[in-house]
């Protein structure tokens, strides 16, 4: 709430600085004519005291312009690291594919293109207004030519507006597949040149280059074009002004120094005007990233909550069917886990092993069946505080061995025995991901973080695939003594090892 009232208090503060800069343009470009008149008429006190008057009035511009914007952009960085923290905090529960351009260059679209082009356009509107209220106070006759005038930019935005948004959308929504394209085709790069395919892939990307930048080029070329027919319509407004402006003058009806002012006003009602056109055009250009980003965050999920469940905690495991496309990975899966028990799931590669455990952990939804635990459906409940996944592909951050560790929960005053899993590392060593550190380093790190606070089902997914025999052994020792229940899937278990488990499932 506080936010909020600050937000609107500021709001206001750059509403007033807005229209303190706009009415001080508008007074700027009267007493230009002014000055111009005090010299035709060789008048030197009138000239010095309009002269003075005209500077403090650039200097109020000055300073009212730069706070009005500086507070904006104040505003405009609170609002994005919002928007940006809710649509990450919306992706981490996303089971779909993630569009990483919501955080670059769609935020960035929509920081310029609708953000920034508010503030822009009340700016603008501001000056058109102070703008006619001077034309009227110079003479009034002048007022419809100046309105007329200033319409005639506006037309091409609104004839091409559905134009370009529809153009817009194809842009953008090609530049989301591009974008994903590069990305898989460069991330296993090695084996297009394994298999000497790179010209080929060279050919299907041109392809794909040319529609991308197609679409580009037709935007553009919209855009340009109506920037360019609002310019021109521009141009004629002044020529209308010069015309009924120097018959009033003809008439004695308006001095030089007025024409001069009516001149320098029209500048603040046509420039606006065909910069609004332009924004119209950039704010049309944004509203299908907006509307993307909107239904993303207007996305409704269904808010799971704590459930106390008594122990032992049972993991149950009924009629899970699973399939990719039509291809049944897992059929009829039954198991029932019993509480502290250790459960072997072996079998070979690409069986659905790692699918059945992600569908255990509460991950991947099965096609048919449930995952009971203590005979509640997991879908009901938050049951990530009784269960925990750890995958093959441990996520290592920047910062210490012991920030690894702890993986940003408040565990700092618990001692970690770097011996435990043979870590040959200090916790107030620096890692990362680029470190070079081995597939066996990183499972160890990611194994001892799973101790740190264990919860009543540990799932293992191939916890020493990357280890030699003997780190394997002492692994699986540490991990087979947990009291909690064990879940580990594996295709390599010596025979010492699977003598420790209470059951074998072969899959």
């Amino acid at each position: 709430m506080k936010n909020k009232s600050k937000s609107f208090a500021t709001y206001l503060i750059i509403i007033l600085m807005l229209v303190l800069t706009s009415s001080s343009l508008s007074l700027i470009g009267i007493f230009m004519g002014k000055v111009v008149t005090s010299i035709s008429n060789l008048n030197l006190e009138e000239f010095k005291s309009n002269l003075i008057k005209l500077a403090v009035l650039v200097l109020i511009n000055f300073i009212s312009s730069n706070l009005a914007f500086r507070l904006n952009y104040m505003l405009g960085m609170e609002k994005f690291i919002d928007l940006k923290n809710e649509l990450f905090k919306k992706d981490l529960e996303n089971v779909e594919e993630i569009n990483i351009a919501n955080y670059t260059t769609n935020i960035e679209n929509l920081y310029t293109n609708r953000f920034m082009v508010k503030i822009n356009s009340i700016n603008l509107v501001l000056t058109m207004f102070f703008a006619v209220i001077s034309i009227i106070y110079i003479n009034f006759k002048l007022l419809p030519i100046a309105i007329i005038g200033a319409s005639l930019p506006l037309l091409m935005p609104l004839i091409l507006g559905k134009n370009i948004q529809e153009k817009s959308r194809k842009f953008n929504e090609f530049y989301d597949f591009y974008q994903k394209y590069i990305g898989k085709k460069l991330d296993p790069k090695n084996e297009y040149l394994r298999y000497k395919v790179g010209d080929k892939l060279i050919e299907e990307k041109s392809r794909i280059e040319y529609k991308h930048e197609k679409n580009r080029k037709d935007l553009k070329n919209i855009n340009t074009f109506s920037n360019i027919s609002s310019q021109s319509l521009g141009s004629i407004s002044y020529i209308l002004v010069f015309i009924f402006g120097g018959l009033l003058a003809f008439k004695g009806e308006i001095e030089v120094g007025s024409i001069i002012s009516v001149v320098q006003l029209m500048n603040y009602i046509v420039e606006p005007v065909i910069a609004l056109s332009s924004l119209i055009s950039m704010y049309n250009e944004s509203k299908p990233i907006y509307e993307n980003i909107k239904n993303t965050l207007n996305k409704k999920e269904i808010e799971k909550k704590s459930l106390d469940l008594s122990s032992p905690i049972n993991l149950s495991a009924k009629n899970i069917s699973f399939s990719y496309v039509d291809k049944k990975i897992i059929k009829d899966f039954d198991f029932e886990f019993s509480y502290g028990n250790k459960y072997l799931i072996r079998g070979e590669s690409g069986k659905g092993k790692s699918t059945l455990a992600r569908i255990l952990c509460g991950e991947i939804s099965p096609n048919e069946g449930k995952i009971l635990l203590n005979n509640v459906d997991i879908k009901n409940f938050d049951f990530r505080d009784y269960i925990l996944y750890i995958d093959q592909k441990p996520n290592i951050i920047d910062g210490d061995l012991k920030d690894n560790i702890n993986f940003y929960r408040n565990e700092k005053d618990k001692k970690i025995d770097l011996t435990l899993f043979n870590i040959n590392k200090k916790s107030s060593d620096k890692i990362s991901d680029n470190d070079g550190l081995s597939g066996g380093e990183m499972m160890r790190i990611s194994l001892l973080r799973s101790l740190v606070k264990t919860r009543p089902i540990m799932i293992y997914d191939e916890p020493t695939a990357a280890l030699d025999d003997k780190n394997s052994k002492e692994v699986l020792g540490k991990l087979l003594s947990l009291d909690q229940t064990v879940i580990i899937i594996s295709h390599k278990i010596d025979e010492d090892s699977l003598k420790k488990f209470d059951e074998i499932i072969d899959f």
